[in-house]
């Protein structure tokens, strides 16, 4: 998919719906006695098609559109939303391309999910995107016939209205028949019809007929007509406000003569499209954790805050235990990874500890487990002796706390401990956190152990960790 820019954009369409409203006159047609009760007609879709035309500039392979603002029924891409389908051809109704708006880059240019095939960039070629509705109608009769029919007369164009291609003010029957389905609890309905291009009264229309038997006694019945295309604009539309036609519903006895018929007032008008932008947004949190907390299956012996891991006076081969809650939230769509790095060994005064370390006695050195394979990139078991400890040196664990989808964490407690990647050794930093997609929340403790031995110089000792959240959208 292409974009418009590179920011990045959310959009929501809302459907607009509008209910049909009762017309009071009556339908001037030979043998109509009154009106119909409760008449109400609702479209699954109230978007008017869309069509319009190629404007000059346009160019082969350009993933923008441009349309020609004056002279059509649709002047502007205010009829069109993002995951609409258009067709693009030169010769109604013949569509030689069909493309996806992949966006709405102003009043007359659409973003394209592909580049134009070779002569849709001529200019006066026809743009349409058809809309299609599932139409119900509901009434109650007023006259209580025996083995009738209903009947829905939708206005139509004069000519060609029936050939897929959306008509200004005038539904489009399609190349492929509509259905019809009747429905009533007092009468048995049969199978409906669809017809085109019908002419009642001067007037041409699309009509939609049931035959029913029994006598009706003035309960509902309701017709159901499907894939109708809705009409394109009519000159002069004026965008947010609704374009509106008249249906007429009838109600005919077996011979067949109209009894009674109403006409309904149907509104059909642009899909509102809201726009918004979201920016990238990641929040990254080290939240303190007390003492005598269990995580990473050990109890904390000292209570961290955001920004230190104060183990205080260690005491020889008696481990020391502390934790930090690890949070992130983010709307990236690829999500995040969490790495972490430590500056140095611990050490006395600041000293570099080179290498590993080992063999300097102002050095904490980093762990390497009951069995030596513990490495900033593998984790290995350690001795959870509270005291008599003999494995030493400074490392950590992890425990997930949230279990969010896509959430993960490089390795747990249970798989065992590491030691921080290095930077003075020229250790990389190591992830050890990620989700794959947005989240909210996503918790996990990081668990912080030292242990040292007696031979261990007396002194302060200290070194940074450095924790990067990075998203990716």
């Amino acid at each position: 998919m292409k974009h418009i820019s590179s920011r990045t954009k959310k959009l929501i369409t809302l459907g607009v719906v509008i209910l049909a409203t009762v017309a009071t006159g009556s339908f001037s047609q030979p043998g109509r006695a009154g009106n119909l009760s409760d008449v109400s007609v609702t479209m699954s879709n109230s978007r008017l098609s869309f069509r319009g035309e190629v404007d000059t500039g346009n160019s082969i392979g350009s993933t923008q559109l441009v349309i020609e603002s004056s002279g059509q029924p649709s002047n502007n891409t205010n009829g069109l939303v993002t995951g609409d389908t258009i067709g693009i051809g030169a010769s109604i109704p013949t569509v030689d391309n069909s493309y996806a708006v992949d966006g709405i880059f102003n009043a007359t240019t659409i973003q394209l999910d592909s580049g134009l095939a070779s002569g849709d960039q001529t200019a006066g070629n026809f743009i349409i995107s058809n809309q299609e509705s599932e139409i119900t109608v509901k009434f109650k009769p007023t006259s209580f016939l025996t083995d009738g029919s209903v009947r829905v007369l939708v206005p139509a164009a004069s000519s060609a209205n029936a050939d897929n291609i959306a008509d200004p003010e005038f539904w489009d029957f399609s190349t492929s028949t509509p259905s019809v389905t009747c429905s009533g609890n007092a009468v048995s309905f049969g199978g409906g019809s669809a017809s085109s291009n019908q002419n009642i009264g001067g007037n041409t229309y699309h009509v939609f007929s049931c035959g029913y038997t029994g006598t009706n006694d003035g309960t509902e019945i309701q017709m159901v007509i499907n894939e109708l295309i809705n009409p394109a604009p009519s000159t002069g539309y004026v965008a947010g406000e609704a374009e509106i036609y008249r249906m007429i519903v009838e109600h005919l006895d077996s011979t067949p003569t109209v009894i009674d018929s109403t006409q309904v007032s149907v509104g059909l008008i642009d899909a509102v499209r809201v726009t918004a932008t979201v920016s990238p947004q990641i929040s990254f949190v080290l939240e303190s954790v007390a003492s005598s907390a269990s995580t990473c299956g050990l109890t904390t012996t000292i209570a961290t805050t955001g920004t230190t891991v104060p183990f205080g006076e260690l005491t020889i081969a008696a481990p020391s235990v502390g934790s930090h809650t690890m949070k992130v939230s983010t709307n990236a769509v690829a999500g995040y990874v969490v790495t972490v790095q430590e500056s140095d060994q611990l050490s006395r005064n600041a000293k570099t500890c080179t290498g590993d370390g080992a063999g300097d006695l102002e050095c904490i050195p980093d762990v390497e487990g009951d069995s030596s394979d513990i490495t900033d990139t593998q984790e290995g078991a350690w001795s959870t002796l509270t005291t008599g400890n003999t494995v030493y040196g400074f490392g950590y664990s992890l425990e997930d706390i949230t279990t969010s989808p896509g959430q993960s964490l490089e390795f747990e407690h249970t798989d065992g401990w590491r030691h921080f990647a290095d930077a003075e050794n020229n250790e990389d930093a190591v992830a050890i956190m990620a989700n794959t997609g947005p989240t909210d929340n996503d918790e996990a403790f990081v668990c912080y152990k030292v242990n040292i031995p007696a031979t261990i110089v007396a002194g302060n000792y200290e070194n940074h960790l450095l924790y990067t959240a990075t998203a990716t959208f």
